[in-house]
């Protein structure tokens, strides 16, 4: 016979589930909700737009697109990439970055990045309300979630491919349900023919069609699995709609393979000091993670397996994986903590939520976004666009009005300012396109300048080079402070970050 104590501790024990009214409110109001709170956070913690040294060229990309009317297919800017192809996959989205520009300004492009980022954990908290996972849990994972894609929040393209990627897992995974018709499958090559003129990250969208149709081979589901190959293979013939054909793989791998991805921090194995919002995530995946017990369907475990082993080898798929393994780790979650839920009444605010319509809750935000808007644009918003720290604009105005036909090595991260502050009109070597504009003999050569490796001077007389623009705190400028290079350099101007050097005659 059970004494009280231990009917008390069994009681304290049973493993309740949210109260019904509790969750029914929480679809009615959660993802606006969540969407505004994060437009709001974004637009207060974002980095400023151009301090991305990628930034700059997309938008000067954008102006060039709709000034020339059609995809360049050689770089019309760098003299030392003369011969060489621009795969430019991303040329889709920077025509949206120069109307939008064009349209509404920088702050324009801000208020595009903050709401497509703020867009992404609501449309996240949306699917996991509809699979039925408890509100504790999803607010934690899309609270995690949140804070993981504040590091990159930015006007690159990867943000388009963060969207593609969501867009297929939600289309897939309502096509589980859907077994035996196309439905909403049939909306994916058409967004895959976008993507692969949007972003290379379009190979991740392969991805979770190949998770998919593993299930569907796992589960002997031939129905589901005949449509998945078959959109699979529409798939692969719309992405190779694009000005570049199959080719288009190439131009994604010379990012991914060429000699400057070793200098380039988001493209090295990820390390917990690189971002907080991705350590936690992934200190939580791995404290939660269950793959053999989870009710999670298999494309989930394979999808979150997947992209959590590859954020480990490059850190620039952290975001993706973040998005695909959300609705994974938010059912494990559930699942760890449901003895620790109990029953609570309503609050006030949510008997109120309970009065109102879906449609009026979303009309009411919209009209919430608007004001926000209205007034961030009258606030001062100089710091949103570039931070002085970032800035090389003094350098750039110099060399400009004093040698504006000077043939300048350029550091990698400071080409895209000077092609986006002077419309490519100064001549320059490098930026940080990179690989998909530069031959790896120039990426080559500049790694030896910057690194100060024997015989650079010469290898840069072969381009012409007769005026450097470089970084204060570089190897090259340190070297100069101790009386090295004076007699075949000039210093002209000291800028706040860079400096410009010119060849003695």
């Amino acid at each position: 016979m059970m004494n009280d104590n231990s009917m008390k501790d069994k009681q304290i024990r049973k493993p309740v589930s949210v109260h019904p009214s509790s969750a029914h409110l929480s679809s009615s109001f959660i993802v606006p909700l969540i969407f505004l709170i994060n437009l709001v956070v974004y637009y207060i913690t974002a980095t400023p737009l151009l301090d991305d040294s990628d930034v700059p060229w997309h938008l000067a990309t954008g102006r060039l697109l709709l000034h020339t009317h059609h995809v360049p297919t050689t770089d019309p800017w760098s003299f030392a990439s003369a011969g060489q192809p621009w795969y430019l996959l991303s040329w889709i989205w920077d025509l949206i970055l120069g109307i939008t520009e064009q349209s509404f300004g920088l702050f324009g492009i801000l208020v595009l990045v903050i709401t497509i980022s703020a867009a992404i954990p609501a449309a996240i908290a949306g699917h996991l309300l509809r699979i039925g996972v408890a509100l504790p849990a999803i607010f934690f994972t899309v609270m995690i979630g949140s804070l993981c894609i504040m590091d990159f929040i930015t006007a690159r393209p990867h943000l388009s491919g963060y969207v593609m990627a969501l867009v297929f897992y939600l289309i897939l995974h309502c096509s589980r349900e859907n077994a035996a018709r196309y439905g909403k499958l049939l909306w994916l090559p058409p967004l895959m023919l976008i993507w692969a003129n949007m972003h290379g990250s379009f190979i991740a969208g392969f991805s979770v069609l190949g998770a998919y149709i593993i299930e569907a081979f796992a589960t002997k589901n031939k129905a589901w699995l005949k449509r998945l190959l078959i959109v699979s293979a529409a798939c692969t013939i719309c992405a190779a709609i694009n000005p570049y054909g199959f080719d288009v793989i190439i131009g994604a791998m010379k990012t991914m393979n060429g000699s400057a991805k070793q200098y380039t921090i988001e493209w090295l194995p990820f390390a917990f000091s690189a971002s907080t919002g991705i350590s936690a995530w992934l200190i939580l995946f791995i404290l939660v993670n269950n793959l053999r017990g989870s009710r999670a369907p298999l494309a989930d475990k394979i999808l979150a397996t997947g992209w959590m082993i590859g954020t480990f080898f490059v850190m620039r798929n952290g975001p993706i994986f973040i998005i695909l393994s959300a609705p994974y780790l938010a059912i494990c979650l559930e699942e760890a903590t449901e003895g620790l839920r109990e029953i609570r009444p309503p609050s006030p605010f949510m008997l109120f939520m309970q009065r109102q319509n879906i449609r009026t809750v979303w009309l009411a935000t919209l009209a919430a976004f608007l004001v926000f808007v209205g007034i961030a644009s009258h606030l001062p918003n100089d710091d949103k666009y570039i931070s002085e720290d970032m800035s090389v604009s003094d350098a750039i105005d110099y060399a400009t009005q004093h040698y504006p036909t000077h043939h300048y090595l350029t550091d990698f991260n400071f080409g895209g300012q000077v092609i986006y502050r002077t419309d490519g009109k100064l001549p320059f070597m490098m930026d940080s396109r990179a690989g998909t504009v530069y031959s790896e003999q120039a990426m080559q050569d500049y790694l030896d300048f910057m690194w100060q490796n024997d015989g650079w001077e010469e290898r840069l007389k072969t381009y012409g080079i007769n005026a450097i623009m470089i970084s204060n705190k570089g190897l090259f400028a340190k070297a100069f402070e101790k009386n090295q290079y004076h007699d075949h350099w000039q210093l002209v101007f000291a800028g706040k970050r860079a400096n410009v050097y010119i060849a003695r005659p």
